[in-house]
């Protein structure tokens, strides 16, 4: 999925999944491999030993892999150079427990084992049928303050909305999995020389907070739902994907085919 000249991870990078097409909703069954959310917690992310203690991760700048999951595609519109869209992130990393401007090292590290200990019990008491635990809602702000996690911004977007607030799980093999909702309205070049027999790619870039860059950032996958494949006047097909060499941001290429018969 990465385009010419990009470097290709999914070689050796196991969260690097595969471009597929949902029905029905984005939990449903698929025509290939699984939602980002089931693969993850089916294949990816299994406890493989019993040790108590915390892996540290000693990367100063964290990997982290991104999935955007599209609800809604629609008014692709060439006039005014917009197209609009509802989608989840879902995001996985091995977190650093560097601490925060909030709070410290020894906070981050205290906050997370509590976590891992808990997911780790559900883990043992459901023979492996259940990784994770969940971070209550009324909790999620102490630990987004406490352990540094994505702060996500869409440069090109017009209007942005969180139409939900962000949910996190921690895994017993001491990975974290955050997704938060959105509704954008993003702006685009169309070039219509081709009309009406024109392709589109329409570019949607992702990035961090300038002022808070923490993660080596990769989209790993994009997914649909069945609404994005019944969008008047286009055909949806087959994404790319740009890494950005630095790391800061990530480039999702939405293609759509004009549907002139």
């Amino acid at each position: 999925m990465a385009s010419d000249g990009e470097e290709n991870s999914a070689e050796r990078d196991p969260l690097c999944l595969d471009w597929y097409k949902e029905f029905a909703t984005p939990i449903a069954s698929k025509l290939s491999g699984g939602h980002f959310a089931y693969m993850l917690r089916s294949e990816l992310l299994s406890l493989e030993k019993e040790d108590e203690s915390l892996i540290v991760n000693t990367r100063k700048v964290p990997k982290l892999f991104l999935c955007i999951s599209f609800n809604e595609i629609h008014d692709i519109n060439a006039r005014n150079g917009t197209i609009a869209a509802r989608f989840r992130c879902y995001g996985v990393w091995h977190p650093t427990l560097q601490g925060t401007p909030e709070s410290s090292p020894d906070k981050a590290k205290a906050l997370f084992l509590e976590y891992v200990k808990e997911a780790r019990k559900k883990y043992k008491s459901s023979n492996g049928k259940i990784q994770s635990i969940s971070v209550k809602k009324d909790k999620v702000e102490e630990f987004l303050n406490t352990i540094k996690s994505p702060k996500l911004m869409f440069p090109l977007a017009i209007e942005l909305e969180r139409i939900a607030e962000p949910r996190i799980k921690v895994y017993a093999n001491q990975f974290i999995v955050w997704n938060c909702a959105y509704k954008i309205v993003h702006s685009i070049s169309f070039d219509l020389r081709e009309f009406p027999y024109d392709i589109q790619q329409i570019p949607i870039r992702i990035g961090q907070r300038q002022d808070d860059v923490n993660f080596d950032l990769t989209i790993a996958q994009v997914q649909f739902s069945y609404l994005c494949f019944e969008i008047p006047e286009w055909n949806n097909v087959k994404p790319t994907i740009q890494k950005i060499a630095n790391g800061k941001s990530g480039i999702v290429i939405l293609h759509f085919e004009r549907n002139y018969t």
